[in-house]
């Protein structure tokens, strides 16, 4: 005789993951919502949704969100391989949150940045106060920091600043990541999902951004823990019209998944260049940096440092540099900018990702930034994946090349909206 271990009524905290499981033997597993009474609602509204359905199961686990307050009357069933059907109905009481949600993330989990110019710069009062200090910059520290300018810019977009020169993190070059949470699940519905801050600059008096495109992976919050665990894969928003995992296609063709990068130190002494192009591109050391890609791309090269620069490390100061820093499974866009030269004379410099309609990180302005639809996610191997929510988000630099006078391209991060979510009025 078959049964079951489902009771007959659970608990919930809106837009927060629920876990139900059952085990009864091998067949077809079915969750379905019936109808739902909203909370300050008479009569419920029917649903009839399927959640999950899955054959040939020894047993199954229901990970779902639920996104408004009141009662869920859902159904269980099992079919078996003789096609015997049991069923169960039972009560989901979904109760609101005890402290507003926040629209943006709130919780920095990781921040690896790769080398880079801005690395330093996004920190360099804060470092310098801690070498002053004698002190040693931990990991916590910069972490710490990160949350800061954050919440600082929560404010300003709050207030509708999208222009008002965000305090951003640089993610260095290509591989550099950074890991944040939202406090909830943000649910993919129609249109945009979530929009990933960057920057702005401005030049001449008038708006504009130098584009420095980051990869955006998106992940479940499974183990219901609030931390991104190993066993919760990441997805990619593969939110433009590059969406090849051909290596063959080379970097400028298309999109390349499964990218190892190495950085290391250049050993010996090293010496101002002498070389012309070096000095019309402003390269002060040509080869300070030393990074390697395998994977799916075969490749090496150097950042050079520029000559504004001489007097500061793009490496990140918080991680030794006697072991290196190395990214794997990086996922590599095609190059950024596109310089024509006359001679040793830079005579155009056009760059490639000024489109609104092909929005990676940091791609356009904060103002023109439209967002990023959860229903683009795709695998590590290239193929559409559907998910009905996400809790975590990573941003990674996505582009491994380096543009005379601007240096090494790093993607800027300033913050990451929930577009479902309201934002409250601010002081």
């Amino acid at each position: 005789m078959m049964s079951m271990t489902l009771d007959n009524s659970y608990t919930a905290i809106r837009l927060q993951p629920v876990e139900l499981k059952c085990h009864i033997g091998q067949g077809m597993y079915k969750w379905t919502i019936l109808d739902k009474l909203i909370a300050g609602s008479e009569e419920p509204i029917a649903v009839d949704r399927v959640l999950l359905e899955k054959e040939n199961a020894e047993g199954e686990r229901l990970y779902t969100v639920f996104d408004e307050e009141g009662t869920y009357s859902l159904r269980f069933s099992f079919t078996d391989t003789n096609g015997d059907v049991l069923t169960h109905d039972f009560k989901v009481y979904v109760r609101k949150e005890s402290s507003a949600y926040s629209p943006f993330v709130s919780e920095v989990l990781e921040y690896r940045p790769a080398p880079g110019r801005q690395v330093y710069e996004g920190f360099d009062s804060y470092l310098e106060n801690f070498k002053k200090a004698g002190k040693t910059v931990t990991q916590d520290n910069i972490i710490s920091k990160c949350r800061s300018k954050f919440f600082r810019n929560e404010r300003l977009f709050s207030k509708g600043n999208l222009e008002s020169s965000p305090s951003t993190v640089s993610l260095g070059a290509f591989g550099g990541y950074i890991v944040l949470a939202f406090d909830h699940s943000v649910q993919n519905l129609e249109g945009p999902d979530i929009k990933v801050y960057g920057a702005t600059e401005f030049l001449s008096g008038a708006q504009t951004i130098i584009p420095q495109p980051g990869v955006v992976f998106v992940a479940q919050d499974v183990n219901m823990n609030g931390q991104h665990d190993e066993d919760e894969p990441w997805y990619i928003l593969n939110s433009g019209s590059y969406a090849s995992t051909t290596p063959g296609d080379g970097p400028q063709e298309g999109l390349l998944l499964g990218c190892n990068v190495m950085y290391r130190m250049a050993t010996g002494v090293l010496e101002e260049s002498t070389d012309k192009m070096d000095q019309e591109k402003h390269f002060y050391f040509p080869d300070y940096i030393m990074w390697s890609i395998s994977g799916a791309e075969e490749s090496s090269g150097s950042i050079a440092k520029l000559k504004k620069d001489k007097d500061f490390s793009y490496w990140p100061a918080w991680l030794p540099e006697s072991e290196g820093l190395s990214f794997e499974n990086a996922v590599r866009l095609p190059n950024n900018g596109v310089e024509t030269w006359n001679g040793n004379i830079l005579a155009t410099h056009e760059w490639t990702w000024v489109n609104p309609s092909v929005q990676y990180a940091n791609t356009v302005t904060c103002s023109q930034n439209g967002g990023l639809d959860l229903s683009s996610a795709i695998d590590m191997n290239g193929n559409p994946v559907e998910l009905k929510e996400i809790h975590f988000v990573k941003i990674q630099t996505g582009v491994c090349q380096q543009i005379a006078i601007d240096g090494q391209c790093e993607t800027l991060v300033s913050g990451v909206r929930d577009l479902h979510m309201p934002i409250p009025k601010a002081d």
